[in-house]
């Protein structure tokens, strides 16, 4: 079948078009000239074909080896790699060689590692929303993770939308707005929506490398404030690379305290 371009038809911006997508797709050589694209155009379909799977195996081959290759700087001593499910690791792989991007493959990496490190610790839903989130988003995601304060999970506490603490460390209203609309978060209608109601929790929870005594009464509620991590964004928001935000222990513990809960900071938990 001869090319559905025609022939000598194409100007500069469609000829440049359609190099832009055959370079993404790997057809070609690259560097390769005008004159020499418009003549592949003309080469029979099946040929074209072939070379263009030909070459898109090589590039997901090399996106999958570069991501496993990452990976294995994360194993834990006692990582389980072989406890992986078949069917996980099979839709892991048919995403994640799609990935050219390196700063994105090192998250992907992260992935695979914890999932090693933990088989179960990410569900394939998780896997979906990072197929379909960018750079700009896991950024979004990281600063997130600097209001999160760590229980037996990560639990985010925002008590104040658009308040200074958190706008000035990248977590405004259309930052969090964006995050819900993604997956990633849940905003509550009021803060009392959300809350930690253990009875009776006594216990240390931790705040990056500073450790906090947490003391509920019978019946008492320890508010998490307006936004909650939905399951995805609280697999994910463990990977991320993120470090304290400079006073926040301090708001995070008058906040408790003004709420009437015992807390005090530690210098180790017991």
């Amino acid at each position: 079948m001869a090319s559905p371009f025609g022939s000598g038809r194409l100007g500069p911006s469609a000829l440049a078009l359609v190099k832009r997508v055959s370079d993404v797709l790997g057809i070609g050589e690259e560097g390769q000239s005008r004159e020499a694209w418009r003549s592949d155009l003309q080469q029979p379909l099946l040929e074209r074909s072939q070379r263009r799977l030909k070459n898109e195996d090589l590039r997901d081959q090399q996106n999958l080896e570069s991501i496993t290759a990452m990976a294995v700087s994360f194993l834990n001593g006692d990582s389980t790699p072989e406890k992986i499910s078949d069917g996980w690791l099979a839709y892991f792989s048919a995403n994640a060689r799609l990935i050219p991007d390196r700063q994105t493959q090192m998250f992907w990496a992260k992935v695979l590692a914890g999932e090693a490190n933990r088989p179960g610790s990410f569900s394939r839903r998780s896997l979906a929303c990072l197929v379909s989130i960018d750079t700009a988003d896991l950024k979004m995601l990281a600063n997130v993770r600097r209001a999160c304060i760590q229980f037996d999970k990560f639990v985010l506490f925002v008590y104040e939308l658009n308040g200074k603490i958190y706008r000035d460390n990248g977590m405004d209203f259309p930052t969090l707005l964006h995050l819900d609309e993604i997956g990633l978060l849940n905003f509550t209608e009021v803060a009392e929506h959300s809350a930690i109601t253990s009875e009776g929790l006594r216990g240390c929870v931790q705040y990056f490398d500073e450790q906090i005594s947490v003391e509920l009464g019978p019946n008492q509620r320890l508010r998490t404030g307006f936004v909650t991590l939905t399951r995805t964004g609280e697999e994910l928001v463990r990977i991320c690379d993120a470090g304290p935000i400079e006073g926040f222990s301090d708001y995070i513990r008058r906040t408790w305290q003004s709420m009437g809960v015992h807390v005090s900071l530690l210098t180790e938990c017991a």
